[in-house]
């Protein structure tokens, strides 16, 4: 199975049912990506993309209590690699 297949595979798993999907470019290093809002949970935000090289990228967004966005955490993960826990809803 190639990373894309693994990538489309995670992603269904985590935003089928999930009402608040929503999807993104962010720019990523050196490139556009297609970022996918796969959970939250009371404090934070969950996000995956994948790079054109099939780097998979995650990332965490803490929510402030007034809704405003505070911290951001963003990982690209080494080709191959893919996060062990993406957060939950």
């Amino acid at each position: 199975m190639t990373m894309c297949e693994k990538f489309e595979r995670l992603l269904f798993q985590c935003v089928i049912n999930y009402p608040y999907y929503i999807s993104l470019a962010r720019k990523v290093e050196d490139e556009t990506v297609v970022m996918h809002k796969v959970g939250h949970n009371a404090t934070h935000e969950f996000w995956l993309g994948m790079r054109h090289d099939e780097r998979m990228v995650y990332l965490s967004v803490c929510e402030d209590c007034d809704g405003s966005m505070s911290d951001e955490h963003l990982r690209v993960f080494p080709k191959g690699e893919y996060p062990s826990y993406i957060g939950h809803w």
